[in-house]
């Protein structure tokens, strides 16, 4: 596991020795091939990854068409919305390179809000920051599409 780089990227500060046994208990990482499904949409496992390298793509499927809907690259978080919500995955996320990611399942995530509160907090405002760019991403590529719509 990168200690420094989740120390620089996501928790931005220098991790005891305590929090770094508690992250490696709570981190899985995983190493994805191209084509690999990190995400299915429709599937209930409560996983977060975090890409530590290499890119994704996310799809949604629709009455039998499926649409591509964004990218997640290094740095980029899918699953959030399982790991907080009861809800199935909403889209389906491939591997677009080789990717290591860490994963984060909903029971390690439950011992984080258990064993520390400033890592969790740290994780919490990373995983809010990735979110609202995934939200501003998606709202550029919407409005790029209506403006299309518009211009026919």
């Amino acid at each position: 596991m990168d200690f420094d780089w989740i120390e620089n990227n996501i928790l931005l500060h220098t991790l005891d020795e305590g929090e770094k046994k508690l992250l490696s208990r709570v981190f899985e990482v995983i190493e994805f091939d191209i084509g690999d499904k990190l995400i299915t949409q429709g599937h209930t496992e409560k996983d977060m990854f975090i890409i530590r390298d290499g890119m994704a793509a996310v799809t949604y499927s629709h009455e039998g068409k499926e649409v591509h809907v964004g990218f997640a690259e290094s740095g980029g978080i899918v699953g959030g919305m399982s790991l907080f919500r009861e809800n199935p995955a909403s889209a389906t996320v491939s591997a677009m390179s080789p990717i290591l990611a860490y994963k984060i399942a909903h029971q390690s995530y439950c011992k984080l809000l258990a064993g520390n509160s400033d890592m969790l907090v740290s994780l919490l405002a990373y995983i809010q920051h990735s979110t609202s760019q995934a939200l501003a991403n998606s709202n550029l590529q919407l409005a790029s599409v209506l403006k299309g719509l518009g211009d026919r």
